[in-house]
């Protein structure tokens, strides 16, 4: 599961491409900086674009069809489609689809569906046909409802025969969060999300960490909803600048057990 040194170096350059593409457009909502994400968060989202470059090399899926559900901005789809030629959808909330990427998407090919994931238990997913490689990274952290009517209609309906999902979440018993409780923080800033939703700040529908993930849920999720882990790892990704004693402390804690990674990542199937 952990991508090749050359797979990474591929989506290396593409990601620098993409950064330069989007470095004129603003955010779709709220007062995220999409290129400060981007590069913020580089370590972990190129990891996750080339562990799928390897998967659809490997299965030869280079003709097929990718979903990303939640994959707000649409890297993945943006450069996997230009390192495989994969058709890509992005399948996200309303308020993530408006905005100028609205035209970005466009002039990249990427088909473009706005859904409230909330809905799933009542609704179908409004997407046509099975995929290939259907990614859900960093995304159902933010759903303040079950993700269960959602997974099942993956495995049922959306992800094809041979197809693979790869599903990534923060870690809700990581040594940060952990720390975080100790020092009488609330790991998840519930209130706050609910101020800002009462002051109608932008964004707020889909900011907030409402529940976050250990590796051991997150294998019963996809259990429970007719898939299978074929891979399922913890990890974590340092910023390059973590120099500080303090951050060099941190990093070695880390690294003492596989559940106080930040990150929990499986590579999953039809059961």
């Amino acid at each position: 599961m952990k991508p090749t040194s050359q797979h990474l170096k591929e989506v290396a350059g593409e990601y620098d491409r993409f950064l330069k593409d989007i470095a004129h457009l603003a955010s779709d909502y709220g007062e995220s900086d999409i290129r400060k994400y981007l590069v913020q968060h580089r370590a972990r989202i190129s990891s996750q674009i080339a562990i799928q470059l390897g998967i659809i090399e490997k299965e030869g899926f280079g003709e097929g069809k990718m979903l990303s559900m939640g994959g707000w901005p649409g890297i993945a789809l943006v450069i996997l489609n230009r390192l495989t030629g994969i058709k890509g959808t992005l399948l996200d909330h309303p308020a993530l689809l408006t905005g100028t990427m609205a035209g970005f998407y466009e002039a990249q090919g990427l088909e473009t569906v706005a859904f409230d994931f909330a809905k799933a238990a009542e609704q179908p997913l409004p997407v046509d046909g099975t995929f290939e490689v259907i990614e859900c990274c960093q995304c159902i952290e933010h759903w303040n409802f079950s993700p269960i009517p959602v997974f099942r209609q993956i495995f049922s309906e959306q992800l094809s025969p041979q197809g693979r999902l790869l599903v990534t979440v923060p870690n809700a018993a990581s040594l940060y969060r952990r720390l975080a409780a100790m020092a009488g923080q609330n790991p998840y800033p519930s209130m706050q999300s609910f101020i800002d939703v009462d002051g109608e700040k932008p964004g707020a529908e889909v900011s907030p960490h409402w529940r976050e993930y250990t590796r051991t849920d997150l294998a019963m999720l996809i259990a429970h909803c007719g898939g299978s882990c074929i891979k399922l790892r913890t990890a974590s990704y340092p910023p390059a600048h973590y120099n500080s004693p303090a951050q060099r402390l941190y990093s070695l804690f880390n690294n003492l057990h596989p559940c106080l990674k930040e990150n929990v990542e499986a590579v999953c199937r039809k059961a």
